[in-house]
C-alpha cells in the first residue's frame, strides 16, 4: 500500500528542527542589528566631535560640544541633545551673545550608555582638546565602542588589543560598560 503525506513523527522532527533553527536565526539577527545600530550611532558620535574640532581650527576659535537640556548649560548627559557653539569669552560656558552653530539630536534610546569623563569637548583654536580629553564609551547590550579624544586634539576609535573582542584604550585599558 502506498502512503501519502507524512507520519507524526516526522511531522514532529521537522517542527523541532525548524523552530530550533528560527531561535538560532533571531538570536543572530539581533545581535546584527545591534551591530548596526551601534556603528550608525558611533559614526553620528565621531562626526559632531570631528566637525567641532575642524570648526575650530577653521575659524581660530574654541568651539565646544556638549549636551543640554536647555540650550544653555552643559551637563554630563551625552544621551540628551547636544549643541555646538563658539566659546568666545572661554569662560567654559554658553553665554546669551554666544551662537549655537549645530545642533544634534539626543541618542536617548533606553538600552544604549553614553558616557564621557567631562561635562563637555573643548578644542582650541589649534585643535587641541587640552584638559578637555578622554574616552567616549557607547555600550548597547555586548555592542561596545570608545571614541578616545587626546590632549592634543587626535580622535581615533578605541580598538581590541589583547584578543577578547572588547575595545581598549590602551593595553592596559580596557572600554567597560555600566
Amino acid at each position: 500500500m502506498k502512503q501519502q503525506g507524512f507520519s507524526l513523527i516526522e511531522l514532529i522532527i521537522i517542527c523541532a528542527l525548524a523552530g530550533m533553527l528560527s531561535i538560532s536565526f533571531s538570536h543572530g539577527y539581533t545581535s546584527f542589528i545591534e551591530q548596526v545600530r551601534k556603528q550608525k550611532d558611533v559614526a553620528r558620535l565621531l562626526l559632531m566631535i570631528q566637525s567641532t574640532r575642524l570648526y575650530s581650527i577653521n575659524h581660530s576659535s574654541t568651539i565646544v560640544l556638549c549636551p543640554t537640556k536647555n540650550q544653555s548649560h552643559c551637563i554630563r548627559n551625552w544621551k540628551l541633545p547636544i549643541i555646538q557653539f563658539s566659546d568666545d569669552n572661554r569662560n567654559k560656558k554658553r553665554d546669551d551673545d554666544e551662537a549655537i552653530l549645530n545642533r544634534f539630536a539626543a541618542l536617548s534610546a533606553d538600552d544604549i550608555s553614553i558616557d564621557y569623563p567631562k561635562s563637555q569637548i573643548r578644542f582650541n583654536e589649534n585643535g587641541m582638546a587640552n584638559f578637555y580629553n578622554g574616552t567616549l564609551r557607547y555600550c548597547l547590550n555586548q555592542q561596545i565602542a570608545g571614541i578616545v579624544i587626546s590632549r592634543i586634539g587626535r580622535i581615533r576609535f578605541a580598538r581590541d588589543l589583547d584578543g577578547d573582542h572588547i575595545p581598549d584604550v590602551n593595553s592596559n585599558t580596557p572600554i567597560t560598560c555600566p
